[in-house]
Order: structure tokens, then C-alpha cells, then sequence
């Protein structure tokens, strides 16, 4: 959906993305697009201010027309006075899963509960529903297709366009406002199937729920963006708060996410790196942060690798070289930040960690 076209003077045409960061919107078709942006350390009060906007959305009860095509069309096929194969629906939800969401979401047995329970609902009042997701197979998102399939919700992928990943299109005629899913529609031939197609829909709220807590996923989640690790960052630099250190590591051994490391392609040694009086060895927030510190150092991608660690360990680790650790995130994409713990501190720390083991 790429190529040039002339828009006709009384046509309006709009794209709709992926996106990094969450939202939740309603097109002016009155489709519900519910953006779960990359996997986030935030993830639960984001699901929670996800679900009551899409919440909100269908309260209104509003309807959509949506063009009734599955493959790959040229934009002015759309254009009047082309007749479209259409239907009409109450508002149907997008689920826009980004980059690593599917995992985390399914990793968390209270985010995966809460997120079914609600497709679950909709589901069964009739509510029509898509989910879009980038990730590669895995247990989790093998269980997370069997589920969607259990429900009836369209599983797709979104259609990259120019870098970005478009999920829907609207176009705007003399005769209506008319939107077309994009994308890809994710065959399920070879997925083992846990569950007949539309099985889970008529089930009860309560048996339902006893089917997801069946599940089991031996995953762990990452964060490619740390918005909360972010503010407390930010909590550190700007405010003369004694307790703004310890909330921060306080933070960091108990999210239940790693920090990463930049290692060299070949697993040799972490660098340690001078900061100020102190020699720290850098960890990274969250992917981001370590791509964009990659980027900012002159370093392609392919030079390095990303070396998940537990929190916990690093300390332990550094605490055995009398190293500090400095913590990375980014601000916005141009400005680092850079957490100190001193070496004396982690030091500290390593020791408690190892008595309370």
C-alpha cells in the first residue's frame, strides 16, 4: 500500500500505526485501535489504563463499516465509484501488541488473566476483534495464538510501510467512511491446536478463567522501554530527596526484569568505564537504552551483543572486582542519564543480597 496515488478532491484517506509508546484510539470509522506500544517495566498500570480506555470506547456504542477484503489492494480500488464488499459492526477492537509485549504480557500471570478476561467478554457480547503482534514464535506466543484462535479474534500482522507498521486504513467517500485492516492475516495451519476455533467464546466467565490458569509459560519478561526506572532516574538528578538512591536500586532488584550489558560479538569482558572518580561497569535499563548507547558509541549493530542480567548478580559480580555500577537509561533520545552506585555502596549491597540468599 505503498505506491503514489492521487486522492480524489472529495476522498480523505488516513493510515493508522503501531506504536512505540501505549495509547488507545478511536478512528473517525470508529474502530478501536488499543496500542500496547514495546514491552515496558510499567506494563501493569499501562494494561490497566489500557482496558478501561478500550472500556470507554465501547460504552459508546458506536457502529464501523469495514471493507470485506483479505489480500494486498492498490488505494484507488477503493476509491469511488468502486463498489466495496462491506459489513457493519460495532465498534471493533485492534489489539496492537509491539515488540516483545506478547511475551511479557503472557510471562505475567495477572496481566495475561486481566487481557484475556477482557477479549474474553467482548468476545462473547459479539464485539469483533483483531490482534496484531511482531513477535517471533515461542511457547508464549504459540499459547497466546492458540487462545486468540479459542476466541474467534483475527490474528494479523501489521504491513510495513516506509518503517512504520500499518494496522488500518480509512478511507472517507462521498457516500461514507469505510476501513480496511492491513496487514497480514497469520495462517494457523501447523499451530497445535489446544483449543477448536470459536471453542472459548460461549465458555463462562469463571470457566474460562480456569482454562487460562492452564496455561503455563516458562518465559520471562524483558523491557525495551523503562518509563518507570526513567522517572525515578529523573527523581535521582533533580531533587535533593536522601531516599531517591535507595527507591532507585530498591526498583531495580525487585521489577522482575533484567538490565542488559554490552558485550562484544566475540562474549569478551564487560569494559569498565570511568565516571567522574569511578570506575562503574555500565548496564542498560532496557534495550533501548543499550542500542541507543551502541548507536551514540559508533558501534553497528552486529558488533555487540545484548547480555540480559539479573540486577541482583551484577552486584554480587562488580562487588568481586570493588567496581561500581552505572545504570543507563535515556531521557529522550539524545540525552543519557547515568545512575551511580559507587563501588563502596555495591559493595554493601552485594553483601546483604548473599546473606539473604
Amino acid at each position: 500500500m505503498g505506491e503514489a496515488t492521487t486522492i480524489p478532491a472529495d476522498h480523505e484517506v488516513r493510515v493508522f500505526h503501531m506504536t512505540v509508546e501505549p495509547n488507545v484510539t478511536r478512528t473517525p470509522g470508529n474502530v478501536i485501535l488499543a496500542n500496547f506500544g514495546v514491552a515496558s517495566d510499567d506494563a501493569d498500570a499501562e494494561l490497566e489504563n489500557i482496558l478501561r480506555d478500550v472500556d470507554n470506547a465501547l460504552a459508546e456504542r458506536a457502529n464501523a463499516t469495514l471493507i470485506n477484503l483479505n489480500r494486498r489492494v492498490r488505494l484507488d480500488e477503493l476509491f469511488a465509484p468502486a463498489a466495496l464488499d462491506t459489513f457493519r459492526a460495532p465498534s471493533p477492537i485492534s489489539w496492537l501488541l509491539h515488540e516483545g509485549t506478547v511475551g511479557s504480557m503472557m510471562a505475567s500471570e495477572g496481566r495475561r488473566a486481566a487481557l484475556l478476561a477482557f477479549m474474553h467478554r467482548a468476545a462473547a457480547a459479539g464485539v469483533p476483534q483483531a490482534a496484531y503482534f511482531i513477535d517471533r514464535s515461542s511457547p508464549a506466543v504459540i499459547a497466546f495464538a492458540q487462545v486468540m484462535q479459542g476466541l474467534d479474534i483475527l490474528l494479523r500482522q501489521p504491513e510495513e510501510v516506509e518503517g512504520d507498521l500499518s494496522v488500518a486504513l480509512e478511507v472517507k467517500r462521498p457516500d461514507g467512511r469505510f476501513t480496511l485492516l492491513t496487514g497480514n492475516e497469520i495462517p494457523l495451519e501447523g499451530l497445535p491446536e489446544r483449543f477448536k476455533p470459536g471453542e472459548l467464546r460461549s465458555l463462562p466467565a469463571d470457566a474460562f478463567a480456569a482454562r487460562v490458569r492452564e496455561l503455563q509459560i516458562d518465559e520471562h519478561a524483558v523491557a525495551l522501554r523503562s518509563p518507570r526506572l526513567r522517572q525515578l532516574m529523573i527523581d535521582l538528578d533533580t531533587k535533593s530527596d536522601p531516599q531517591a538512591m535507595q527507591l532507585l536500586i530498591t526498583q531495580l532488584l525487585t521489577r522482575g526484569l533484567p538490565v542488559f550489558l554490552m558485550r562484544g560479538k566475540d562474549r569478551e569482558g564487560i569494559a569498565v568505564r570511568t565516571f567522574g572518580q569511578e570506575n562503574a561497569l555500565p548496564a542498560y535499563a532496557d534495550l533501548f537504552a543499550l542500542d541507543w548507547a551502541a548507536d551514540d558509541m559508533g558501534k553497528g549493530r552486529g558488533s555487540y551483543l545484548p547480555g540480559a542480567v539479573d540486577f541482583g548478580s551484577l552486584l554480587v559480580n562488580a562487588a568481586k572486582s570493588n567496581v561500581g555500577v552505572a545504570v543507563c537509561t535515556y531521557r529522550d533520545r539524545k540525552t543519557p542519564m547515568y545512575a551511580i552506585i559507587p563501588a563502596a555502596l555495591v559493595g554493601e549491597l552485594a553483601k546483604n543480597l548473599v546473606a539473604n540468599v
